[in-house]
């Protein structure tokens, strides 16, 4: 998290939020605000808040969906969200349980109860590890077909013995570019090659080990 933590305030009364504002100025915040429930989701994907305060009745999205798209992504799951309501009946209370709120802030607030419950929050944030992202998945090259590469020297180095029987070494220079292409493909350096695995060619077209 970063030094000056950043708020989320997510309601469409402005005097809540200006309410709000004024209690959370002794935790040196940054505070953002969305009027509505489909801006608060598109603010708190863009910008991570350390924190979202989510009024339970707004327009478009109520504070419970929210909550619960919140929560359900990888994003933003360990973003604490603390739902705001003028209603504190058990029945609004399991709901908010249900869809995953950290806590639950009841209208008219208390000052000293909304600092003290946000910044619990707030620390208990910042002492968890930070979400680690999913590596970046990269492909292995693919290796080298030995099978096709000894089948090419194989090829290769029957055709030259038959050109080339009775001589003690076949040198790389008497191969085609087309036989050279064919090693290459078949993943070989070509100056890696031990020329003395050419005149190990055997009469029945083996290549000697």
């Amino acid at each position: 998290m970063s030094e000056r933590p950043v708020i989320l305030i997510a309601d469409d009364n402005e005097d809540v939020v200006l309410l709000l504002r004024t209690y959370l100025r002794p935790l040196d915040c940054e505070i953002l605000v969305a009027t509505d429930g489909e801006e608060a989701l598109t603010v708190a994907q863009a910008r991570l808040p350390d924190l979202v305060l989510l009024d339970v009745m707004m327009p478009k999205r109520s504070g419970w969906e929210v909550c619960q798209t919140l929560k359900s992504l990888p994003r933003t799951a360990h973003i604490p969200v603390v739902l705001v309501t003028g209603r504190g009946d058990v029945k609004d209370r399991l709901t908010g349980l249900q869809v995953g709120a950290d806590d639950y802030l009841v209208k008219p607030f208390d000052r000293n109860e909304v600092v003290k419950r946000i910044q619990a929050l707030l620390n208990r944030k910042r002492e968890q590890p930070a979400p680690a992202e999913e590596p970046e998945r990269l492909e292995a090259p693919a290796p080298a077909c030995t099978f096709c590469g000894r089948r090419a020297i194989g090829g290769i180095t029957s055709h030259l013995s038959r050109r080339c029987r009775g001589l003690e070494r076949v040198s790389m220079a008497t191969l085609t570019d087309e036989q050279r292409e064919q090693l290459q493909t078949a993943g070989f350096d070509l100056e890696a090659i031990d020329e003395d695995s050419l005149a190990g060619e055997s009469a029945d077209g083996r290549v000697s080990r």
